[in-house]
């Protein structure tokens, strides 16, 4: 299909995700939630399929990823009496669910004589991808289908065969296209089958990743054998070691067949990486000449230190004369004392009572 041809068809077709996600009669918001999450982490190494959802049946549920050009949701072979509401409910961890419901569908020239299907759309406007939309169809209350439309087809068929090759749409890869196994066998893209059992929690999606997952797998080992060899080649490469390792070109060898270009470019960035930093590991950066020890006195100036002793040393020999006359002083007056003491001592008489004169005194009646 052209460029201009499919942006023509956006209103019919949708990129879907490839493996078929069962049948499941409800859908609760948790559920929702965990499945639009684990989808965003399969997106990133699965690639969706443009392809039509056509007149569902009740209990079918698709992961679809719309584009910014794609402004309303693509035709899906059924018209509604009903006009979509539209509202949101917090999801937990910093999420928000936005959930779309239009009501009272029906397919129209078929089997269905009332109008009862319910479709719902799911995205995370908040912590997620909010062009991813997981979408569920389900019966609902029934109501008259208007006699004016009950003929009235809602897209033309046949379908036009889609050969549009799939495309990632998140992670490292978006906007890569691919061709899947049943578009180079030539097979119809629509025609993928649904489960007749419900697969909870998400479980079908990535049922077809299992070669994918094998084939990863094998790459890992493959890397880790080629790891381990590159480091016996350097352990043997050391001093001491009369044995020389044989040097072998990176481009050619049959062990790079079955690795993908991506990891084994993330190997060789490794292995170039650790040889840099052999080399480079003990290189001085910056200045090579070491600095000169900065003084650590050139803060203070000589002149004001030598005046500061000076006064200091002047201070403490005031102190020192001015203790000295103090000792001195202190001395005189015990010497004084001391002497007063002695001659007093020496130069007075007998000062008892027993010297006064005790004349009786007669004493009138």
């Amino acid at each position: 299909m052209q460029a201009n041809n499919l942006a023509s068809s956006l209103s019919e077709l949708c990129l879907r995700y490839p493996e078929p996600l069962g049948v499941h009669p409800q859908v609760t918001y948790e559920s929702a939630v965990q499945m639009l999450v684990k989808a965003y982490q399969l997106a990133v190494n699965v690639p969706f399929q443009w392809s039509y959802i056509d007149r569902p049946q009740d209990g079918s549920l698709y992961m679809v990823f719309l584009l910014p050009q794609q402004r309303g949701f693509p035709n899906d072979g059924i018209r509604y009496q009903d006009q979509e509401n539209r509202y949101s409910i917090p999801a937990g961890s910093g999420r928000e669910l936005e959930i779309c419901e239009i009501k009272f569908g029906f397919i129209p020239d078929s089997s269905d004589t009332t109008a009862y299907r319910l479709r719902r759309r799911f995205r995370l406007i908040k912590g997620g991808n909010p062009q991813l939309i997981l979408v569920h169809y389900s019966a609902y209350q029934q109501m008259p289908i208007i006699p004016a439309i009950r003929s009235q087809p809602v897209r033309s068929y046949p379908l036009r065969p889609v050969n549009e090759p799939a495309m990632y749409v998140v992670g490292e890869k978006m906007g890569q296209k691919v061709f899947l196994p049943q578009q180079q066998h030539g097979a119809h893209p629509t025609q993928i089958p649904h489960v007749a059992s419900g697969m909870p929690g998400m479980g079908g999606m990535g049922g077809g990743m299992q070669h994918q997952a094998s084939m990863l797998a094998h790459q890992n080992r493959e890397m880790e054998a080629l790891e381990r060899r590159q480091a016996r080649e350097r352990t043997t490469g050391m001093p001491g070691h009369s044995q020389h390792p044989q040097v072998h070109d990176d481009d050619s060898g049959d062990e790079y067949d079955h690795i993908s270009t991506r990891s084994l470019a993330l190997a060789r960035y490794k292995r170039n990486h650790d040889y840099m930093n052999e080399v480079f590991m003990h290189a001085a950066f910056g200045d090579k000449k070491p600095k000169e020890p900065q003084n650590p006195y050139a803060c203070f100036e000589e002149s004001e230190i030598k005046e500061k002793v000076m006064k200091l040393e002047k201070e403490i020999e005031e102190l020192k004369t001015k203790a000295a006359e103090r000792e001195a002083m202190r001395r005189q007056a015990n010497a004084a004392a001391s002497d007063i003491t002695n001659g007093g001592e020496s130069g007075l008489g007998d000062v008892s009572m027993e010297s006064i004169d005790r004349t009786p005194v007669e004493v009138v009646s």
